[in-house]
Parts: structure tokens; C-alpha cells; sequence
């Protein structure tokens, strides 16, 4: 939601080129990401469907450091790329997550599970907007949006350790 205002206060662009600048990358990484991370989904989890977590796990952590890039001061086409990349590395994660819902927990729990996961995002992604335009006064969008690498590592990090956790239950379908 702030990306257009980073482009227009940091690269002078009009709104109309903000607009598109800010959403043509994240979409296209997105989309890129939710049908290539679905193949790659089907593929890991052939044998071990827990894969799946790990999968999911390790390209958070490939996102986040993405965002560092925001640090300090770089041309357009950078910052381009860096939006690019993280929406790719974050949305190839994404295509795991229903899958891995669906095949964990018993039929009669999956519609809960998939409709209370789709509140929470929704609901952090509006917290996030929020606290975003809280902080951004005091520390200004470059930090907040590297800021956030520190989420999707802590993300990556925690499934990555649910995956190994379960590991040794599932050790005998890998």
C-alpha cells in the first residue's frame, strides 16, 4: 500500500507512474510465484507431504533478505528488481500454505482452517498498512519496508523448524 508514495517521495515519479510502479512488480512476481510455487509445491512434497512446510519455510527466507535492499538509496531499477524478487520468493512460499493446510488436518477442520488463516492474513496485512503509516514519520518507509525482512525470516525460520520437528514422525515417507 505505500510503495506508490516511496516511488513519488524518493523517485519523483508522477502518481500515475507511482501507481504502476508500485503495482505491476509485486503483481507479477505474485502471479509468477503462485503458479510456478504450485508446481514446485506438487513436486517437493511427492514422498513427504511435510516437504511442503520446508519448502515454504526456505523461500521466506530467501524473500526477506530481499528487502534489505530499501537500506539505502538505489536506482529505480534496483528497488524494481528487489520488489520483484521478494513478491517471486514470497508468493512461490504462498502456494504452499493451503495445500499443506489441506493435507495435515482432517476433512471435517479444513474449511476452519483455511478461512481462519485467510482472516489472520487479512487482517495482519491491515495492521500492517496501519502501523506502517504509524511509524512512518519517525522512521520512513526505506526502514519499514526492510523492517519487514526480519518478519519473513522469523516466518521462514519457525516453518522450517515445524518441518524438522515433525521430520523424525514422518521420517519413514521421505
Amino acid at each position: 500500500a505505500w510503495l506508490p508514495l516511496y516511488f513519488t517521495e524518493t523517485h519523483g515519479l508522477s502518481l500515475a507512474a507511482a501507481g504502476f510502479a508500485g503495482t505491476f512488480w509485486m503483481q507479477a512476481g505474485s502471479l509468477a510465484g503462485l503458479f510456478g510455487g504450485s508446481l514446485l509445491s506438487d513436486r517437493a512434497a511427492q514422498g513427504n507431504v511435510m516437504r511442503r512446510m520446508a519448502l515454504q519455510g526456505g523461500l521466506y527466507v530467501l524473500a526477506g533478505p530481499v528487502l534489505l535492499a530499501f537500506l539505502t538509496p538505489q536506482p529505480m531499477a534496483v528497488i524494481t528488481a528487489a520488489v520483484l524478487c521478494f513478491f517471486l520468493f514470497r508468493y512461490l512460499g504462498l502456494a504452499n500454505e493451503q495445500p499443506l493446510l489441506t493435507e495435515l488436518l482432517p476433512d471435517n477442520l479444513r474449511s476452519t482452517a483455511v478461512g481462519l488463516t485467510n482472516m489472520c492474513n487479512c487482517a495482519a496485512g491491515g495492521a500492517g498498512v496501519m502501523v506502517a503509516g504509524m511509524l512512518k514519520k519517525d522512521y520512513g518507509l526505506p526502514a519499514i519496508f526492510a523492517a519487514t525482512s526480519v518478519l519473513y525470516l522469523l516466518a521462514g525460520a519457525l516453518l522450517i523448524a515445524g518441518f524438522m520437528r515433525a521430520r523424525p514422525a514422518n521420517a519413514g515417507r521421505d
